[in-house]
């Protein structure tokens, strides 16, 4: 009875670390998380925490608007869904729930990607833009997978992060400890999906590996 009543405590953690690890990492947070990463790496010229004056402002403002449109948009969007019954909860389980929200999202995005430059009046890096472009472009397949399969979200965001980090390391200087612990990060997350039964280890796989790809594929167009 003891060593039953310990596995059961031990699932029960397993399960509370899990849904923390889920709801710290969600796809909504990853652009954020990506472009603050970027901000404090100091490897991008003109946005970096240790810019002065002018940059440093439209460095902060910069992240202000893609925090808006990546994160508090699509949030409140997906809260508003819950809140009229079309969707069950944020954690939207069933595939057929993720398109009104997926679509939203798509919407917000690219809506900040077009008017970029008229928002935070500047021209933003290459990279910024790049790194933008490729979330859209995982956002889109995302809905098509999604009319037939239920791909992991949480894994194309975190994927996305690892793409993102290999394609600098590449083209703009080597960085090997943001790639290695957004790696780790993608584990870490996937591991947590799969603890909660919330995916299958093949829609963990294929959900990084189209983030990732979605991300990193400019390697073959910029070198």
């Amino acid at each position: 009875m003891e060593n039953s009543e310990i596995k059961d405590n031990k699932q029960l953690l397993t399960l509370k670390v899990a849904s923390v690890v889920s709801y710290i990492f969600h796809p909504l947070s990853m652009p954020i998380i990506g472009i603050l990463l970027i901000f404090y790496s100091d490897l991008v010229p003109g946005f970096s925490y240790w810019n002065y004056g002018d940059t440093l402002a439209n460095g902060w403002k910069y992240i202000i608007l893609c925090y808006l449109f990546t994160n508090v948009i699509p949030g409140v969007s997906a809260l508003i869904l819950k809140k009229l019954g079309k969707i069950s909860s944020l954690q939207m389980p069933e595939k057929e729930e993720r398109l009104l929200p997926f679509t939203i999202t798509g919407i917000s995005y690219v809506s900040f990607f077009y008017f970029t430059k008229e928002m935070v009046g500047f021209e933003p890096p290459l990279i910024l833009n790049l790194f933008l472009l490729g979330a859209i472009i995982a956002i889109v397949i995302g809905v098509v997978i999604t009319f037939t399969w239920k791909i992991s979200v949480h894994m194309i965001g975190v994927g996305g992060l690892a793409g993102i980090f290999f394609l600098m390391n590449v083209w703009i200087a080597p960085a090997p400890i943001y790639l290695v612990v957004s790696i780790l990060l993608a584990g870490i997350v996937g591991s947590a999906r799969i603890a909660l039964k919330a995916h299958s280890i093949s829609q963990v796989f294929a959900g990084f590996l189209l983030g990732f790809f979605c991300e990193s594929f400019y390697v073959f167009l910029l070198s």
